[in-house]
């Protein structure tokens, strides 16, 4: 009789169980604008702010990529965290399978923010993405303040940073482990009025000098 009545609970606790679904982290891909976050979001796809649009990136903001994809902005990004509650653009796992393309402005308008944000193991080698590891910026100016941009690689240019025909303002930010053909740290390329201030720079390389 107890047998038979361990037997019967036990079906019914499974049956319990596997009536509820498991809840994972929710995941991204594709065009995001608005308002977006906080949380953890496994990043399954290239992202993008479309032209004519704003995404505002909430503190305490996580996106772990899962593999090489990027976030591209082609509107205005805001993604302003806190000292308490940064927004991080990062890998899922510790692994180069999950190496990503940073965070790319893509000849947008002026104006856009980042702040308190960390970047980590951006890694582009192909043409014609092989300048600008953690963070690229191609005609538009962007503010990037109290940042921390680590073990990030560009194959050609800007291992941390790479700006081309856009002013940028740099402040506060902290660059640590990038690599890159030149400009390890930060390259920038016709880039008048651009200013990097009270920023600290460690073991950034640039393997063609």
């Amino acid at each position: 009789m107890r047998k038979r009545c361990y037997v019967l609970l036990t079906a019914l606790l499974l049956i319990w169980a596997f009536s509820y679904p498991v809840m994972g982290q929710p995941t991204v891909s594709g065009d995001l604008s608005g308002q977006f976050g906080p949380g953890e979001y496994i990043v399954v796809g290239n992202c993008q702010v479309p032209a004519g649009q704003t995404l505002e990136i909430l503190p305490g903001t996580s996106f772990l990529f899962s593999g090489h994809y990027t976030f591209n902005v082609n509107g205005t990004l805001h993604a302003d965290g806190t000292p308490v509650d940064s927004i991080n653009f990062v890998r899922q796992f510790p692994d180069e399978t999950c190496k990503h393309g940073g965070v790319r402005f893509n000849a947008g308008p002026n104006g856009s923010t980042m702040s308190y944000c960390h970047i980590d193991f951006a890694r582009n080698t192909n043409y014609p993405n092989w300048s600008g590891g953690g963070i690229f910026c191609n005609h538009t100016e962007v503010s990037i303040s109290n940042c921390l941009i680590t073990n990030c690689y560009a194959y050609n240019l800007g291992g941390g940073i790479y700006a081309s025909y856009a002013p940028m303002q740099i402040s506060d930010c902290i660059f640590i482990g990038n690599e890159a053909g030149n400009g390890g740290g930060v390259y920038l390329s016709y880039s008048n009025r651009s200013e990097i201030r009270n920023s600290a720079f460690a073991k950034n390389v640039s393997t063609s000098t």
